[in-house]
């Protein structure tokens, strides 16, 4: 936790100061033992207890560039601070960082996109989960008897995890009618003509994703490919 040293100026509130500043009145009661919570006096130095930070805003700053250098997507810099992603921002503004965890080993979680297309449920899962992960994996890229995969959709899952500096990976499973066949597994493996275009699908299809315009332009990670042959 950081501090804030605020000064109180004509027509403040407690709650006005706490609002401002994402803390609550009784945190700010508590940390300076205030006695009379209404009536603060003009100039009355307060101390705000802060989880996160606060920047100011700089001539010709954007949320883009601010999410940048503090690691934080545009769309969450925006609800934290209930502007519009798109708001052009005052000068001096007082933008809230809110904390972020440290990621000090590796942590992954599975997403398993079903049918035509991702739900709101999962996109939204994903969006509060990524900020935490050093991995999303997304499962599962089905193998055929051909070689060829099948694709699950992705549809703003590649953004999303490119937006908090999560690897996107690829889970290749060989998956049949809903469950793992060691008859699949033995033919990607033995199989020197199906093995060799099975490899040619995954680099094919790991670039068509990592080509997509979002992830080139924040240039975070290469793709990463997980090959899973379960049962085998």
């Amino acid at each position: 936790m950081t501090i804030q040293i605020y000064v109180v100026k004509r027509g403040d509130t407690l709650n006005d100061i706490a609002m401002r500043f994402k803390t609550t009145v009784n945190e700010i009661i508590r940390t300076n033992e205030i006695e009379t919570p209404n009536q603060l006096v003009i100039g009355q130095t307060i101390v705000i207890p802060i989880r996160g930070q606060f920047y100011e805003v700089k001539q010709n700053d954007t949320l883009y560039q601010i999410g940048r250098r503090f690691q934080i997507s545009v769309e969450e810099l925006a609800r934290v601070n209930r502007i519009r992603p798109e708001a052009i921002l005052p000068v001096r503004f007082l933008l809230y960082i809110p904390q972020r965890p440290k990621r000090n080993i590796n942590s992954n979680a599975y997403i398993e996109p079903r049918g035509n297309q991702v739900s709101e449920n999962l996109k939204q899962a994903a969006r509060e989960a990524s900020p935490y992960l050093t991995h999303l994996d997304i499962f599962s890229f089905q193998a055929q008897r051909d070689g060829t995969l099948r694709e699950p959709p992705l549809d703003q899952l590649p953004q999303i995890a490119a937006q908090n500096r999560t690897v996107l990976t690829m889970v290749v499973t060989n998956l049949e009618n809903e469950k793992f066949s060691d008859e699949l597994g033995r033919i990607l493996l033995t199989n020197q003509s199906v093995k060799t275009a099975f490899l040619d699908e995954i680099v094919r299809v790991a670039k068509s994703i990592n080509s997509r315009k979002s992830i080139l332009i924040l240039n975070i990670y290469a793709l990463l490919i997980k090959m899973l042959i379960f049962n085998f």
